[in-house]
């Protein structure tokens, strides 16, 4: 028999990764995992809805579903298949109760998509975004060219005092977060910047949520390829590994790789 993953007391205890979850659902873990059918009653406080139909979990033992599959019946009967004990599904489920404007836009988007023998690029962009997700609001839009073009010691360490004032990360891909819950070297998402105003950052947070929550949907309905996502090493932000208050964090190039130089085949 399969152990059980074992139950933090707070959600706040597994990282900086998870203190936004931990802000909006921590309660949730008070007594102990929270299986399906408790998850259906953070539903009906949020009162979720895929097209109009009550969003609602549903314990799944199996997991056999194919990923169009899956989609398919959360787009048609508004259940998403659940397995209990799971970090992944259990991470998926927090998600939806944050961003469900964007996870019934990313499911939208794949079962509209044709079906063909291939994934296409839009539905590999989507499943990008549902899975290695992190979404920065900032006042300060050349951040997001210093992330394009890899400068990564000017984008987390030039720039470190912007971070959390003038820029925020939120993570939106339960799978990152999954491996947020043992992180390594390497740890990398898929990141789209939203530009705000410099008032957003005195917002209370379930209304930053809310309002990233509109927007992101939005872009997520018009988003067709992967690389509309750029790669962001996710332990160079600051705060979210204690390695990095040293300069000399963001020297390791296996991690912090700097952008592909396009050579010129005619020369």
């Amino acid at each position: 028999m399969a152990t059980s993953p074992k139950c933090p007391h707070s959600l706040s205890d597994l990282g900086p990764p998870f203190r936004d979850l931990h802000a909006l659902h921590g309660k949730l873990f008070r007594d102990g995992w929270p299986q399906p059918d408790r998850l259906n009653d953070l539903l009906w406080r949020f009162r979720l809805r895929v097209r109009g139909r009550p969003l609602r979990f549903r314990r799944d033992e199996s997991g056999s579903t194919s990923a169009r599959d899956y989609e398919r019946q959360i787009f048609e009967t508004g259940v998403v298949p659940t397995r209990p004990d799971s970090w992944h599904d259990l991470l998926n489920a927090l998600i939806w109760a944050t961003f469900p404007r964007t996870k019934a836009a990313i499911n939208s988007g794949h079962v509209s998509d044709p079906v063909t023998a291939n994934r296409s690029r839009r539905r590999d962009a989507l499943t990008l975004l549902d899975e290695c997700g992190v979404v920065i609001a900032t006042a300060v839009p050349e951040l997001a060219h210093l992330n394009a073009t890899h400068r990564w010691r000017e984008l987390f360490w030039d720039r470190r005092p912007l971070w959390w004032t003038r820029a925020r990360p939120y993570l939106i891909g339960h799978g990152l977060l999954e491996q947020c819950l043992d992180p390594y070297l390497g740890l990398t998402g898929k990141v789209i910047y939203l530009s705000v105003a410099p008032g957003w950052f005195h917002l209370p947070l379930a209304r930053q949520i809310a309002l990233l929550d509109d927007r992101l949907a939005a872009e997520t309905a018009h988003l067709r390829e992967p690389s509309r996502l750029l790669p962001l090493p996710l332990l160079g932000i600051p705060g979210f590994d204690p390695q990095n208050e040293r300069a000399e964090y963001y020297a390791n190039r296996d991690y912090f790789r700097p952008a592909r130089r396009i050579t010129d085949s005619r020369a």
